[in-house]
Parts: structure tokens; sequence; C-alpha cells
């Protein structure tokens, strides 16, 4: 039998609102990848170059499965890229870096400056 619970009118419309930003978020990347940054940078070479310019040198850059994956680990101070991102030059995978520098402890406002930078040089291919 099902019980309903007063609870649910207020998870109902957290679980949609949660689909609807999952949806707007992977359809801004599929239409963003067709964009190309003019530096012709992967995105592990810029996220390497911010990092060094940062002065986080130490942080290393590595590639994980999955798509949309990508994220900081401060246990192993490792900047994770998921497959699709990690060799990519599409503006979308380079400003998937700034999300997962982003949650970095060691992020700086010259890293934020540096990627400005790399993502205003972009052409349409």
């Amino acid at each position: 039998m099902f019980y309903w619970d007063w609870t649910m009118i207020l998870v109902i419309p957290g679980l949609i609102l949660g689909l609807w930003a999952q949806m707007r978020v992977s359809s801004a990347f599929k239409k963003y990848s067709a964009v190309h940054a003019r530096s012709g940078m992967s995105a592990e070479e810029a996220a390497r170059s911010i990092l060094n310019e940062g002065g986080c040198g130490n942080v290393s850059v590595r590639t994980v499965s999955g798509n949309l994956t990508d994220h900081y680990d401060p246990r192993s101070n490792t900047l994770r890229l998921s497959d699709g991102v990690y060799g990519s030059t599409s503006v979308a995978a380079i400003c998937r870096n700034s999300l997962a520098l982003s949650m970095s402890s060691s992020s700086t406002p010259a890293m934020y400056a540096r990627y400005c930078s790399v993502i205003s040089e972009t052409k349409i291919s």
C-alpha cells in the first residue's frame, strides 16, 4: 500500500528541479563541445598551465572514466578529468576544469583570471 507523507510536497519539486538542471548542464556541454579554444590547448594542458601559474604545480592531472565526472580529489591532491574532457580542445571541456578547480583548496583568483584568458580566445569550428 502506498503511504502519502506531507514531506513529498518538498521532495518532488526538488527532484524535478534537479532533473531539469542536469538536462540543462548536459545540453550546454554538448552545444559548446563544438566550440574550440583558439589557443589549441587541450583541457589537460590548460589545467596544467593554470595550476603551474597559480603556484599549484604539485597538483597532478589525471583522467577518470565516465561522462562529466570531473573533480578534485584532496586526498591524493589530484585533479581528475573525465575521458571526454581530458584531451579535448573544446571550450566546454576547458570550462569543466574551472568547476573542478574551484573545489580545490589551493585555487586562487589568478587561476580564474587565467581561465578567463584561455576561454575568451575561442572560435566556432
